[in-house]
């Protein structure tokens, strides 16, 4: 194997834990997954969660929750295929990013706090679309 491949191997570990909540992915309002973790990661594997999240038919936004393993907050990753702004949903819980990628980072809360919060965001942004599709 030379150094190119070698730089792409994937750490073991970061697998085995990219699979496993790549496993516990809930399904949310049935065009959203949404996955929890409850112990400290990199920034990169919620990131990559997302992504490969984004994969599974149906799924139009994927959101990956956990502790930053660098200072113990709590972040979000969000990844959409372009057919939802998931920059609005992480600027009104006072992240930000772009349209299709975005994230945020909260001192002082819980995973399951930020879960909730992010649920209610994204209800709220589904009944706004419904009475703009209305309109």
């Amino acid at each position: 194997m030379d150094e190119a491949e070698r730089s792409l191997q994937e750490d073991y570990d970061d697998f085995k834990t990219r699979v496993a909540l790549i496993e516990n992915a809930q399904p949310f309002m049935g065009r959203y997954l949404i996955d929890v973790i409850n112990k400290p990661v990199s920034r990169t594997l919620l990131s990559q969660v997302s992504d490969s999240l984004l994969k599974f038919k149906g799924c139009e936004a994927a959101f990956t929750i956990g502790i930053n393993e660098n200072n113990g907050n709590v972040a979000v990753s969000a990844r959409s295929d372009g057919s939802i702004n998931v920059q609005r949903i992480m600027e009104k819980m006072d992240g930000g990013g772009h349209f299709s990628a975005a994230a945020l980072e909260r001192e002082n809360t819980t995973v399951e706090a930020v879960k909730k919060e992010l649920e209610e965001q994204i209800e709220k942004e589904e009944n706004d679309k419904r009475l703009n599709d209305a309109k």
